[in-house]
């Protein structure tokens, strides 16, 4: 089988597991049953009672090397039998193990613990703890086990955990518990001989609010170490400190593997949470796939206060887990003595490796790539007009794809799915006025075409409002539109309409129209002539102000107002400035803009400014009367003013923010100072609003930092209220990210640029070029941080933010003082002393990747290796193949990048003419449907140099544009990055994708298919689904095992088009496409091959669904059907 795509392919081998066969040791008088023999026998406990009066002899038989064969272990045994057989081993052991007393009873009792010690005594040790609870017999005869076993290891010159660490076992504390347990009646005595939970009285910062009663099971007794056993234990334990490296305490019958904490679901921080999240993991995959690791707080145990777990860990901070023994209650069959205790020698064997490497790779070297580029669990919430609901971006569950989600507004637990994109994640959203429709944009596989959806919340139904084939829709809030706006979106005089922009009428220019939302009907309110760069609407939805430009040489650009039905030119300017229009007043006679111009005395403005040398932006209002004055608002010494925020009610700017050394922001109105130290005071960071209610009394916010990503609140104006609402990427709380220092570089002509440097090199170039790098949380930025790199993002000549002087600086630069400037930055960072010369990488997407090939070009000795993400390689091809609607932007692109039918100077600019020159291994990334640099771009310069026979990895994802903007997709482009970097820069790699536990997918499909799998490629076919619970370790080999049918053809017939592995969180998917159904024998057939090339059992349930209904619910695995194996008659 030929293919077109194998996403993350490479990083799967670490879920191709060899199976999950299970070693057992099996005794001499016993047959071992599995577990689907083993029936549970709760309400019959004289099996288990008496067991042990009808096997003596246990003692006698005895023999090193064999304990684990003991028919000690045929039976549950009571407390005097367990002394009397560890006290066998510490007689037949005297140098390997030591009986030592470490607390008692109530009723006096003397509790033991075991140490054992291979070899020399170690340094460090490690215990294990069993029957807090008397009724967990399994429990304890699990750890008795684990230390048979280990004593049989080491008699038979096999490695083990007590190579590195002395061993405590401690197989009872409860033991007044556990010999009522033992009466008649009492078999499920749970606490000690006062009653008291010894699991719930040890002392933890956390209290139960909740008192509970003296009958209860978890009654924690009248206050911690209140009981004999556990205040023994603890003082015992103090004594043991400097020596004791981990603890584990053992229970029974949840098959979990829980860790800290247990009394609270807030996370650890400070990194610890990813360390027991790696230790839990591990340990579970050692026991097997009963077991699931997770906090101990989590459903169904938590929450628990006054834990052993918690207690230690808050006070020594070292590993430590609860292990829950698998089972179906608490009276097992004799016959899983074995099979349970294999399972948690196994876990405690993998806990002592866990420990050895706990404080190794933590923070700073293992940030899992989903946990950064991954979906966010909770994105861009904006309350409604109403202030009723909040609407928020998160995964599906099924598909893993980003949608829209909606809560009413103080109950975030009443939140339901409203949209259901199977493909393309939603990455632009609003509310319509009406607040009972959302909008949102959608294109095909990054191709840019997007369409505006409306979700009706009432009827639960979307609609495609702009359904024209090859038809761009322009709105206010997709963010892709460089260079065609519109300021208005909608207004709540109008609350069932939109201001939207079509290119139907002429692909290069976008006319503007109303719609009606819940009509459809479309109302024209402008042509565009073909030179319109920009439009400004009013608060009735009313064309009242445009930029356009001409066509001379010198393209000059004007500002046109309206009053009535008159325009009239109010301004104009050139390239080497800039003018936005932003808003109208209120009263539509002054006009809100940033620009760049002088403003002088001999300008319109009535107040005389100084000069503008450095032509940054500044807000100004501006009369559309006769008069054209013209007064500056807000202004900044550094930087431009890049964000204006307004009053919803009285139009008024609130406050403009400035982006130069950080962020700061202009406050302008009283109020508004008063709302902004409000939130200031939640948490450090920048404040940003997200949306805004109506009456303005309600707004989302995030705050963020350049250490952490976004916290989103909601803020209620009157009561100055903050409510956390969720937090964009939760799992990015338990990691230490760098902070951003920025740096002011010379450059080698005496300009100097700013540079946000990140210590301890990667050279991230920002794309545009015409754009900004800023001060705060930057995943990419982390990312190369957290794996030991130096990290330095360069606001070159060309770079917006710091005036119009510093952007024109870049005009016609390309490839030359540009790239300059970042040769400089890397000389500087070199002589600095923060990086070694030798090891420097150059990274960047779009512009950015142009200049990763231009640097490893035109400076090849800089450069160790370069990472090209969409670059373009020839700009003359490049600009021949800008979208439709750029083409009004030739002339400035002329202007700003030089004259490339020039045939010499788009040589000299276009790496692609400089192969030859280039030295250090190079990394592509593509996307195939990318309309800004189109895939022909990498694809000539990959081809130039493969057979230059220069080192170049060339990947192509067909199911994306400009970038990569599906996790899965992104994720892989990653793995391989930090793999290539690592490999030329001598920097770390992170945990491998094929460990991401959810919103990934792999898969592997015939080359006729030019997408990312499609319903619509194979309308008469439909795919098998096979779903596998989590922890079933068979995931891989099935993978694996299809992977080389498919590629082998073992189901020979052309009908099986592909296969595709869905990794999600609560199970995951294989399935098996075909392309058409019109013979059931042919199905049939390619059932019966799945079953044999998988190993199916008769009970395993596979379900079957047509891509023709896949199409109409929008899903792959939604309402799929059990599928019956059976040829048609």
């Amino acid at each position: 089988m030929k293919t077109i795509a194998i996403l993350a392919l490479a990083s799967t081998a670490a879920a191709f597991a060899a199976g999950n066969t299970t070693a057992l040791v099996q005794g001499p008088d016993r047959k071992l049953s599995t577990d689907a023999q083993v029936q549970s026998i709760q309400n019959d406990a004289n099996v288990n009672l008496e067991c042990h009066t009808t096997n003596d002899g246990y003692i006698q038989t005895l023999k090193a090397g064999e304990y684990s064969a003991s028919k000690f272990h045929n039976c549950f045994r009571t407390s005097e039998q367990i002394f009397e057989y560890v006290d066998a081993l510490v007689a037949q052991n005297p140098t390997l193990l030591k009986k030592e007393k470490i607390s008692t009873t109530v009723r006096g009792k003397t509790i033991y613990a075991y140490k054992l010690t291979s070899g020399a005594s170690k340094p460090r040790s490690l215990y294990y703890q069993s029957l807090l609870h008397a009724r967990e017999w399994i429990a304890g005869s699990s750890n008795l086990f684990t230390l048979s076993s280990i004593l049989d290891d080491i008699a038979n010159n096999k490695p083990t955990a007590a190579d590195k660490f002395n061993l405590y076992f401690v197989p009872i504390v409860n033991i007044d518990g556990y010999e009522i347990s033992w009466t008649k009646g009492n078999r499920l005595q749970r606490k000690n001989a006062h009653e008291v939970d010894l699991n719930r009285n040890w002392p933890t910062d956390f209290k139960n609010d909740e008192p509970v009663p003296l009958w209860s099971q978890s009654y924690p007794g009248s206050g911690a170490f209140s009981e004999p056993e556990t205040k023994g234990i603890g003082e015992w334990l103090h004594t043991k400190n400097s020596e004791l490296a981990g603890w584990v305490d053992i229970h029974s019958v949840a098959g979990l593997i829980l860790y800290p904490y247990g009394d609270s679901t807030e996370l650890i921080g400070k990194g610890e949470d990813a360390k027991f999240q790696r230790l839990g993991r591990n340990v579970a995959d050692a026991a097997g796939d009963k077991y699931i690791p997770q906090t101990a707080a989590s459903p169904p145990l938590g929450p628990l206060f006054g834990a052993f777990d918690d207690y230690l860990y808050r006070k020594y901070k070292k590993p430590v887990l609860t292990i829950e023994v698998a089972g179906a209650g608490f009276n097992p069959d004799v016959l899983t003595i074995r099979i349970r205790g294999t399972e948690i020698f196994k876990a405690l064997t993998q806990f002592a490796e866990e420990v050895e490497n706990f404080d190794v790779n933590n923070t700073a070297s293992d940030v899992p790539l989903p946990v950064l580029f991954g979906n966010a669990e909770y994105s861009m919430p904006q309350v409604s007009p109403s202030g009723s609901q909040i609407a928020y971006l998160s995964a599906d569950a099924t598909s893993g794809v980003m949608n829209l989600f909606v809560h009413d507004v103080g109950t975030p637990s009443s939140a339901v799915q409203v949209t259901f994109e199977a493909v393309r994640p939603i990455r632009f959203y609003r509310w319509a006025e009406t607040s009972a429709h959302l909008l949102y944009v959608q294109d095909l596989n990054g191709n840019e075409t997007f369409h505006l959806y409306v979700v009706d919340l009432v009827t639960m139904t979307t609609v495609n409002r702009t359904p024209f084939p090859n038809v761009k829709v322009l709105t206010t809030f997709q963010l892709t539109s460089f260079f065609n706006q519109i300021n208005r979106l909608t207004s709540s005089r109008r609350p069932q309409e939109v201001v939207i922009g079509l290119n139907q009428r002429n692909p290069t220019v976008f006319d503007v129209f109303r719609l009606h939302i819940v009509t459809g009907e479309l109302t024209l309110l402008a042509l565009n002539p073909g030179n319109i760069d920009a439009w400004v609407v009013d608060t009735d939805l009313q064309v009242r102000a445009r930029t356009q430009h001409d066509d001379s040489e010198v393209w000059t650009k004007s500002l046109w107002v309206c009053n009535g039905d008159t325009w009239r030119d109010l301004a104009s300017w050139g390239l080497d400035d800039q003018v936005e229009p932003l808003q109208l007043t209120a009263d539509g006679s002054g006009l809100y803009i940033t620009s760049t111009l002088a403003h002088t005395a001999d300008a319109a403005d009535p107040s005389p400014q100084a000069a503008n040398p450095k032509r940054l932006g500044r807000l100004l209002l501006w009369s559309i009367d006769e008069s054209a004055a013209a007064v500056t608002i807000a202004s900044h010494a550094e930087g431009d003013v890049a964000h204006v925020e307004f009053h919803p009610v009285t139009g008024l700017p609130d406050f403009a923010t400035v982006e130069s050394f950080g962020h700061a922001k202009i406050v302008l109105q009283p109020a508004m100072q008063s709302d902004l130290a409000v939130l200031a005071a939640v948490a450090p960071g920048t404040i940003s609003i997200v949306s805004r209610s109506a009456d303005d009394n309600k707004w989302t916010v995030s705050i963020a930092s350049d250490h952490h990503s976004s916290r989103y609140y909601l803020y209620d104006r009157t009561a100055q209220a903050v409510t956390l609402l969720g937090l964009e990427r939760p799992l990015l709380e338990q990691y230490t990210f760098a902070p951003m220092q920025p740096v002011r570089v010379p450059c080698s002509d005496g300009e100097s640029m700013a540079v946000a440097a990140k210590l301890p090199m990667v050279l991230n170039v920002h794309g545009g070029p015409w754009a900004q790098d800023l001060w705060g949380f930057n995943p990419v930025h982390q990312w190369f941080a957290n794996r030991g790199y130096a990290v330095m993002s360069v606001n070159y000549r060309g770079s917006k933010g710091y005036g119009m002087r510093w952007l024109n600086l870049g005009n016609q630069e390309w490839g030359r003082q540009m790239q300059q400037d970042l040769t400089d930055t890397v000389h500087w960072a070199i002589g600095s002393g923060y990086v070694d010369a030798s090891r420097v990488g150059i990274y960047g997407r779009s512009y950015g990747g142009y200049a990763v090939l231009a640097g490893l070009a035109f400076t090849p000795d800089v450069f160790a290796c370069g990472v090209d993400i969409v670059g373009p390689s020839n700009i003359k091809t490049l600009l021949d193949a800008t979208p439709p609607d750029w083409a009004h932007m030739k002339k400035a692109f002329a202007v700003r990048i030089g004259d490339v039918a020039d045939a010499a100077f788009n040589r000299r600019i276009s790496p692609l003419f400089h192969v030859a020159a280039i030295k250090a291994p190079v990394l592509i990334g593509q996307g195939t449907n990318d309309p800004r640099v189109v895939k022909s771009e990498s694809d000539q310069v990959a081809r130039e140099l493969f057979q230059a026979k220069h080192d170049v990895t060339y990947i192509v994802y067909p199911d994306e544009g400009h970038g990569f903007h599906r996790p899965p997709n992104n994720i892989d482009f990653c793995h391989r990055t930090e793999r290539f970097l690592a490999t030329h820069l001598g920097g770390r790699v992170g945990p491998r994708p094929s460990q991401l536990a959810k919103d990934t997918n792999l898969y592997l499909f015939r080359d006729q298919l030019n997408c990312a799998p499609m319903w619509e490629a194979f309308p008469n076919g439909g795919c098998w689904i096979l779903k596998i619970k989590k922890k079933a370790n068979v995931l891989g080999k099935m993978w694996q095992d299809l992977l080389f049918a498919v590629i082998g053809e073992a189901f020979e017939t052309l009908n099986v088009v592909g296969i595709a592995m869905a990794l999600r969180s609560k199970e995951d998917m294989i399935s098996v496409w075909n392309a058409d159904n019109a013979d059931d024998n042919v199905r049939f057939a390619i059932g019966e091959k799945l079953k044999e090339i998988l190993m199916l059992d008769s009970n395993t349930l596979i379900e079957y669904k047509f891509h023709s209904n896949s199409i109409r619910d929008m899903s792959t695995f939604r309402n799929a059907k059990p599928y019956v194996f059976a040829a048609s008659t």
